[in-house]
């Protein structure tokens, strides 16, 4: 048996109910089975029962075995004192004690739960599938796909929300300063992504805003820092970047340098290179000089879209490096890199404003933001695809990399509506 399954049978009170007694033979009735607790303390919270027609509000304890009370050490801690009823699988003919040694009623439930729900239960997390419940998906209701998609929504932006707002504070509740560094390691994309943010870290975003109007300097901070200026190249452009940057650097003391080796260009399509996505946010920067409130005040997907559609300067159509020209013209930042900052950038940020604030707006709009962009395609997506779910938009290709990752793969079945689908009783 397993706890977990336990904990599951209780919440939804899937066992046989009929009679129900303590092991002592006292008449036991269910007013409320309580509110699971994630947390430290008793599983379930603020629960009411009646013993000997007499009601108890307190907390439930669920265990395989009574004697688990004692191995946990709950009978030490004054914690569990508001416990008011001890669930179990198997008694054992043991007693269950409070640390002021007041005993605590024991239900069992061996013989009041139909084990094949637990058979299912077994194949289900011991599947040799990523996507645990694949071969159960198609009896599973739709409406109970989506509530595990809108769960699952919620718990992604919350998680990316809750990082966000660790480095918020950290910048000494800079909304526009946090806003940048998230954007800027977005913009290095997955392979270029600390390197990016270790640059936007390296230059406050104050100084940045401050020269918004020239794109040449802000070109000339970020590709200065990065460490692509310390070469001795013929070539117009770049010794006007490198004779800005000794200038601004000399004006506020840079003292950062992360050096161009740890920027990665193997493998990696021109239009993709470490200079090309600087050049871009550098753009990005002089278009925007307050990027975060254009993000926050824009209510329509299709504009965002349109304020993120940038064209880098004219020099990074034709040059994928300093010196070296492109084969063909290389294009602005495409739908796909755009709907990876919205994904990745806008809607967390969006959440995570919604959560400092305590404002609901913003969350409901970082998950219509979601909905209103193309899914991702990946070899998750093609997973849940290729199970006969329907993946249409971004909420729906977030909602399946969360489910699989945080759900399927930790074996938190118990805890998806379409797991608690599969595992009804008949």
């Amino acid at each position: 048996m397993d706890e977990a399954f336990l904990h599951y049978i209780w919440k939804f009170q899937f066992f046989d109910k009929s009679d129900l007694q303590t092991t002592k033979g006292q008449p036991l009735n269910i007013i409320r089975p309580g509110f699971h607790n994630h947390d430290a303390g008793a599983d379930f919270s603020d629960s009411r029962i009646l013993i000997d027609k007499i009601e108890w509000n307190g907390s439930i304890e669920i265990h395989v075995k009574a004697k688990d009370w004692y191995a946990h050490q709950h009978h030490d801690d004054p914690a569990y004192n508001g416990v008011v009823l001890h669930v179990v699988w198997s008694s054992d003919n043991g007693n269950t004690k409070r640390s002021d040694q007041t005993d605590i009623p024991v239900l069992e439930l061996k013989n009041r739960i139909d084990l094949s729900q637990f058979e299912k239960y077994r194949k289900l997390t011991n599947g040799r599938e990523r996507i645990l419940c694949k071969c159960f998906i198609s009896s599973v209701e739709r409406v109970k796909i989506f509530e595990a998609f809108d769960k699952a929504v919620v718990a992604r932006l919350q998680r990316k929300a809750n990082e966000i707002l660790i480095r918020y504070r950290k910048n000494k509740k800079d909304w526009e300063e946090t806003c940048f560094q998230i954007l800027a390691g977005n913009f290095g994309f997955k392979v270029n992504k600390e390197s990016f943010l270790s640059l936007a870290e390296a230059v406050p975003f104050k100084i940045m805003q401050k020269h918004s109007d020239n794109l040449i300097q802000i070109e000339a901070i970020l590709f200065g820092i990065a460490g692509f200026l310390d070469r001795d190249i013929d070539d117009t452009y770049y010794n006007v970047l490198k004779k800005e940057y000794h200038f601004l650097k000399s004006k506020y003391g840079f003292s950062s340098y992360l050096g161009r080796q740890n920027f990665k260009f193997l493998r990696l399509r021109p239009a993709n290179f470490p200079t090309i996505r600087i050049a871009q946010l550098a753009k990005l920067i002089s278009i925007h000089q307050n990027i975060f409130s254009m993000l926050i005040h824009t209510r329509d997907t299709k504009k965002l879209i349109e304020n993120f559609s940038i064209t880098q300067s004219d020099y990074w159509l034709d040059h994928y490096d300093f010196d070296k020209k492109a084969k063909s013209r290389i294009g602005s930042l495409g739908r796909s890199g755009i709907s990876n900052i919205l994904i990745n950038t806008v809607a967390p940020m969006l959440a995570a404003y919604s959560i400092e604030k305590d404002e609901p707006f913003y969350l409901d709009h970082a998950q219509v933001v979601l909905q209103n962009l193309n899914a991702e395609k990946n070899n998750i997506t093609e997973e849940w695809s290729d199970a006969g779910v329907h993946i249409d938009t971004a909420f729906d290709s977030q909602a399946c990399i969360e489910l699989l990752n945080e759900y399927c793969q930790k074996k938190r079945c118990l805890e998806c509506s379409m797991g608690i689908d599969i595992l009804q009783p008949n």
